[in-house]
């Protein structure tokens, strides 16, 4: 609270809140949660480096995200449009279902999604645990 003075009469009102950090705000956002997300694993999105600097950089981390996040929403489809990578290969088509068994055997496992259901379009893969973070409400 502060005092606020008029040339009517003094009032106390309530002190507007200061902005908060970004940092301490509900990460709402599917594609915020999953870029945070994502940069604390940042070892394991290395599929996203799409310049082959060995770095990630924001625009791969954000296009990261982008794909998270999709993911993340196509957990909900029953289809069989889902690999994960196992004894050197990707192996599917599966559907979310069944990937999230295979994940709760093998934490770490890595998985992608094929709009086609098939291995062929696969380009980015990205840990289960991930995908699985981001679907849980914030």
């Amino acid at each position: 609270m502060h005092l606020k003075t008029t040339k009517k009469k003094a009032r106390v009102e309530p002190k507007t809140k200061e902005p908060v950090n970004p940092s301490e705000q509900q990460d709402g956002d599917p594609k915020d949660r999953a870029e945070k997300l994502l940069l604390a694993d940042i070892k394991n999105i290395q599929s996203f480096d799409l310049n082959k600097d060995g770095k990630i950089d924001k625009t791969e981390l954000k296009e990261a995200a982008k794909v998270a996040s999709k993911w993340a929403i196509s957990t909900l489809v029953n289809s069989k449009n889902w690999f994960y990578y196992g004894a050197g290969k990707p192996v599917g088509p599966m559907n979310w279902e069944e990937i999230d068994k295979i994940s709760k055997k093998y934490n770490d496992v890595f998985v992608s999604f094929s709009d086609i259901g098939t291995e062929s379009g696969l380009k980015f893969w990205l840990p289960a645990k991930i995908i699985k973070q981001i679907q849980k409400p914030a």
